[in-house]
């Protein structure tokens, strides 16, 4: 009997240590052919990502809209790399795999070993995912922290270990240095400590407010840069709730909801509903955990998007979460069927996305409008503004657009042609206006660039020549920049607004 106990054992040790490798091997493979995918895509970068890539070149405590922690990431890539978009890119791959190891180590703790490997695919598969790791955002960094801040609060619940309390409050300050989006975990914390008696009790301890204090100190670079700098990112986070016009907006509220589900995928999604429908008030406590540091978030951002607007990925934070609760779920119902149909789905999009990504730009000529148009033909305007820059002796480059001023710094970064934003306003709104406004004291002659079709002359004093250049982005629409030339900065140099397009 004991030889076969022994037997059995091993067998399932083994077994283990297959499916831990399997798993482990699969997010390798995906992770490596998602960095392939990146050096064979077509896309230029996306504004936004053209200026994190700027905030890399110069490490600060902070930046106007966000904190430090995505531009470290992308100075690690880049040089390591170099500039390309890929190498600018390459960090989001990475850091969805590491945010998915989370999500397994979390999911293997409170389900077993099996449903570790489930959650960790799955989350590494979801539709969201898959579209996140094309670009580099603050949600990749982010997510990563949120990931170890679950499991280790989870385990801290057990524990009550001077380290995990201490490796909690430095994944949660990590987490505020990459997005403030980092403040839900106390606000879920909260909420889990009103129905949970334990985490209240928890909520007691010394050693965890010692945890919180590490979480202040990791975060302080970024808090000391607000101070010196008027708090200006705190304020602008605070300004994109946009809570102006009207206050009821369902069609807001829908598209917002209706993007969660694409995030999540189909199947998972239904299998979330059926297992809560199904077991009600029966929720496991680790269930419970799980609904805490979820649903607050997605609640909140529907109610975000009713009152104003709310971008897809604001309530990114809710999936790691809800991914383990899919898991936990279908475990319960039997239905281990519809994690692998999900499973095979997200391959499906990442399939999708990979074939569109290496020929996007051949397929949008075959269309009269693109959806890619925000990654499309910055490259080839940037070298019709160079080309441009070298004929007329210019310079220097002026913009009023923080896009176009982003993407310019980037596409002419080898061509020692300062690039500067010209304040539309009469005080900085962006990082641009923040550090490179245009004054008196730039190179001169500058070339003057901006999205709409400006009347320069009547607006600027001692404009010598006007012009435009323009690439096709698909069969119908153009990427379209207009210029002048000038040879000083006017005596009353007026605000310059942006148009939108």
């Amino acid at each position: 009997m004991d030889k076969n106990v022994a037997a059995q054992s091993a067998f399932d040790l083994k077994n283990l240590t297959i499916g831990i490798g399997a798993a482990l091997l699969a997010i390798a493979v995906l992770t490596a052919v998602r960095i392939a995918v990146l050096f064979l895509a077509e896309q230029d970068l996306f504004f936004d990502e053209a200026q994190y890539w700027f905030w890399s070149t110069s490490i600060e405590g902070g930046y106007f809209s966000k904190p430090p922690g995505l531009a470290v990431v992308i100075a690690a890539s880049t040089g390591l790399c170099g500039d390309s978009e890929a190498c600018i890119r390459i960090g989001a791959p990475v850091l969805y795999a590491l945010a998915a190891g989370g999500a397994g180590l979390l999911a293997a703790r409170m389900a077993g070993t099996a449903a570790g490997c489930a959650a960790a695919l799955l989350f590494l598969t979801l539709p969201g995912v898959s579209f996140g790791t094309r670009l580099i955002s603050t949600d990749a960094p982010l997510l990563v922290c949120w990931a170890a801040a679950l499991y280790l609060f989870h385990r801290y619940l057990d524990t009550r270990s001077w380290t995990d309390a201490v490796l909690l409050g430095a994944a949660v300050g990590l987490g505020f240095l990459a997005k403030y989006a980092m403040v839900y975990f106390g606000f879920c914390l909260a909420i889990h400590a009103l129905i949970e008696r334990r985490v209240l009790d928890r909520l007691l301890d010394l050693k965890l407010w010692v945890g919180f204090a590490v979480a202040i100190l990791v975060f302080s670079p970024n808090l000391i840069w607000n101070l010196q700098n008027g708090a200006v990112t705190l304020t602008h986070t605070a300004d994109n709730a946009s809570w102006g016009g009207a206050l009821f907006n369902p069609d807001e509220l829908a598209e917002f909801f209706g993007a969660q589900v694409g995030i999540l995928g189909p199947v998972l999604f239904v299998v979330l509903i059926w297992g809560l429908w199904r077991f009600g008030r029966r929720l496991t406590a680790d269930e419970r955990y799980l609904l805490a540091f979820s649903v607050p978030i997605t609640a909140t951002m529907c109610l975000q998007a009713l009152i104003s607007r709310a971008n897809a990925n604001w309530a990114a934070l809710s999936f790691v979460a809800f991914v383990i609760l899919a898991v936990l779920l279908a475990y319960r119902l039997g239905a281990r069927r519809w994690l692998a149909a999900a499973f095979a789905t997200h391959l499906a999009v990442i399939a999708g996305l990979a074939v569109i990504d290496m020929n996007v730009k051949s397929w949008s000529m075959t269309v009269d409008r693109t959806p890619f148009k925000r990654v499309l033909g910055w490259a080839d305007v940037s070298d019709a503004i160079r080309a441009v820059a070298r004929e007329k002796g210019i310079r220097s480059v002026v913009s009023n657009s923080r896009s176009v001023t982003a993407q310019l710094t980037y596409y002419l970064r080898n061509d020692g042609l300062p690039v500067h934003a010209w304040l539309y306003w009469n005080s900085p709104r962006n990082h641009y206006e923040q550090v490179v406004p245009a004054t008196a004291d730039m190179p001169w002659p500058v070339l003057v660039v901006t999205r709409c079709g400006t009347d320069f002359g009547a607006v600027l004093e001692g404009v010598r020549d006007t012009g435009n250049v323009s690439v096709p982005i698909a069969r119908a629409r153009q990427r379209t920049l207009y210029w002048a030339v000038m040879d000083a900065m006017p005596a009353d140099a007026p605000p310059l607004a942006d148009c939108r397009g």
